[in-house]
């Protein structure tokens, strides 16, 4: 059974590591991609990526991004999204596995 810390542990953890400097780096596909303060940050991609979204693509977005009050177009997500690299979900998923 999981347990209330472990799970605590891994959003602290997993929170950690995409907000660190050394991560995005590490993963992102261009050199310049993401060094100046935009709309579509690296931290909002990957939070919208791992929080499953299950409507249209739209909808989310805007569920998403309501809080900060401007609204992100499918196409610049999208084009955002391919400037990261697969291996950042993977590094994810093993630190998520090391925790368990």
């Amino acid at each position: 059974m999981i347990k209330k810390n472990s799970i605590c542990k891994l959003i602290k953890n997993v929170k950690t590591l995409i907000t660190s400097d050394e991560f995005r780096t590490k993963h992102c596909l261009e050199d310049n991609a993401f060094t100046r303060n935009r709309k579509l940050s690296f931290q909002d991609i990957i939070f919208f990526i791992l929080g499953l979204p299950r409507k249209s693509l739209p909808t989310e977005l805007d569920l998403f991004f309501e809080e900060k009050e401007f609204s992100v177009s499918k196409q610049a997500f999208s084009k955002a999204r391919y400037k990261i690299s697969y291996q950042a979900f993977e590094d994810i998923f093993q630190m998520s596995t090391d925790i368990f």
